[in-house]
């Protein structure tokens, strides 16, 4: 069903607990013109932002469905082209995939404040841990959110995945025409959890332990 935004629709879909990942090997490629200006605008991102800029690797979608989502790796040079001249989405067409979880302990949830170094949404509050699919893990074949997530959650936090109790998979999030697409999973953790320090990484300012009540009067 959709959900709709101020500016685009949500376009929501129900996937099953083991909800998978197929990845492809690349298969667009690119005009001499267009790549003659994603390196133009690649120069001029990375002359303003200097070491913070680096031309990794993320996981574009190709299609989906409730029990899996197929997807190809591209480069992070051409989704910042895109998303810079939203005009090269006709030619570039990167709809970029990301994992989010939904930190629980008891009834608290974890929510982050995103810091100044993110591309999009700088100092918005969000679910804590979300990001891309990381370089190291996609590979051709097949790999599960649950992956992506435990390397976030200790990426962004610090905390120890011990605590981790389990990873339920929920829905995908697609936002738009072009995206992105986002998996959302539920992580429960145990009670120990509250008791160990969470530190944000350059993604985040501060990170805040709240309860749904609590959530829903700040919404």
């Amino acid at each position: 069903f959709l959900l709709s935004g101020n500016m685009n629709p949500f376009e929501v879909l129900s996937i099953a607990e083991d909800y998978r990942i197929e990845v492809c090997e690349k298969k667009h490629s690119y005009s001499i013109p267009v790549q003659t200006e994603v390196e133009r605008i690649w120069k001029k991102e990375k002359e303003a932002r200097g070491d913070a800029l680096y031309n990794g690797k993320l996981l574009s979608l190709l299609s989906m469905d409730a029990t899996c989502l197929v997807g190809e790796v591209v480069d992070y040079k051409h989704f910042l082209a895109q998303h810079s001249d939203p005009s090269l989405f006709e030619k570039i067409k990167i709809v970029p995939v990301a994992v989010t979880g939904i930190v629980s302990v008891e009834n608290k949830y974890l929510i982050g404040k995103r810091s100044k170094r993110v591309l999009t949404h700088q100092g918005l509050m969000e679910f804590v841990p979300s990001g891309g699919v990381e370089q190291g893990i996609m590979q051709s074949g097949t790999l599960y959110p649950s992956q992506q997530l435990l390397l976030e959650l200790f990426e962004e936090t610090g905390m120890e995945l011990t605590v981790v109790e389990a990873i339920t998979p929920f829905a995908v999030i697609k936002q738009g025409i072009q995206g992105p697409v986002d998996i959302c999973a539920h992580i429960r953790l145990n009670p120990q959890a509250l008791q160990h320090a969470a530190f944000p990484a350059n993604e985040h300012l501060f990170f805040e332990w709240k309860t749904k009540e609590e959530l829903y009067h700040d919404i």
